[in-house]
């Protein structure tokens, strides 16, 4: 994505990430060589300051980040609060979090993706699940799909989301779970339930806006399907403007060496098309290059490979 400090939150996770690990006194390159945790690394725990939790958007006060289960339909309101009617029928009204996200004490963050903007009402990419990392740093690692809904500062973003590790508010722990997540612009977190999934499971992600004629308030589903497994995992966003910004991304907080990356060494997403049609190309962008063979390279306009 380049330097986009102005963009989008995202952008400004990353580079801050790693203005924190510059003045802590610790170089972002990784140490190689090690390939088995140290007694101290075991204990590191989560990056994020005391009260806050990893998300795909960076580090966000816990009291900000709602589980509301699968099938679960999220409106937010004109004051920033949110509406959820869960797949029982009933509601619950979340006051808004103006305050919701926080890059203190995170390292890593987003590490690479590629990258297309244009108006869009539908996104869908597949992905095999990769190998464990053969280290265990008590890192995480996130990758996923998404779209939102400017190319700004303050998006909203939706995004089904593997992660593999620590830290997250999502629950976890070392092993591979899928999720789908919904960042409102006025700094709320809603995610359905992790879903365990396995290393080699072929998965699907879809992103659609669900009315056609629905202006500037449509309803979308976000949805992660395990073939292989046969399980999904879904939640919808209600009153959401189309969206305009379509990434791939690869995200890790608390790497400390290469081998914290997936042993697998790589991850293509392969039949990515947004509005049903490939598109014309992608932006491909290394924002943190560690020395682990971060790489994105695109062979057509459907498949997109994240190297690390």
């Amino acid at each position: 994505m380049g330097l986009r400090l102005s963009r989008f939150r995202p952008a400004s996770f990353k580079i801050l990430g790693l203005l924190v690990i510059l003045t802590m006194g610790f170089s972002p390159a990784l140490v190689q060589a090690a390939t088995s945790p140290s007694a101290s690394s075991q204990g590191a725990g989560s990056a994020c300051a005391a009260g806050y939790g990893f998300t795909p958007d960076g580090c966000a006060l816990l009291s900000c980040i709602h589980q509301v289960g699968d099938g679960a339909s999220v409106r937010t309101q004109p004051d920033g609060s949110s509406v959820v009617t869960y797949a029982d029928g009933s509601e619950q009204t979340f006051a808004p979090c103006a305050v919701g996200f926080s890059p203190q004490f995170q390292t890593n963050g987003w590490v690479e993706d590629a990258e297309s903007v244009q108006s869009t009402h539908k996104m869908t990419g597949n992905w095999t699940v990769p190998a464990a990392p053969s280290s265990n740093d008590r890192q995480l690692v996130y990758m996923f799909i998404g779209t939102q809904h400017c190319v700004c500062s303050s998006a909203d973003i939706v995004q089904p989301v593997i992660q593999w590790g620590y830290g997250s508010a999502n629950g976890g722990g070392p092993f591979w779970g899928f999720a789908s997540w919904y960042v409102t612009s006025s700094g709320s977190f809603f995610v359905s339930r992790l879903k365990d999934i396995n290393a080699g499971d072929e998965l699907a992600g879809l992103i659609k806006q669900t009315g056609s004629s629905c202006g500037n308030s449509c309803s979308w589903i976000i949805k992660g399907t395990d073939a292989t497994l046969g399980t999904s995992t879904t939640l919808k966003v209600a009153g959401l403007d189309k969206q305009a910004d379509d990434f791939v991304t690869l995200e890790v907080y608390n790497l400390a060496r290469c081998s914290d990356y997936p042993a697998s060494g790589s991850t293509a997403f392969t039949r990515l098309l947004v509005n049903s049609h490939t598109v014309s190309g992608w932006s491909l962008n290394v924002l943190q290059n560690d020395g682990c063979h971060e790489q994105v390279t695109s062979s057509n306009p459907s498949t997109v490979s994240l190297f690390y």
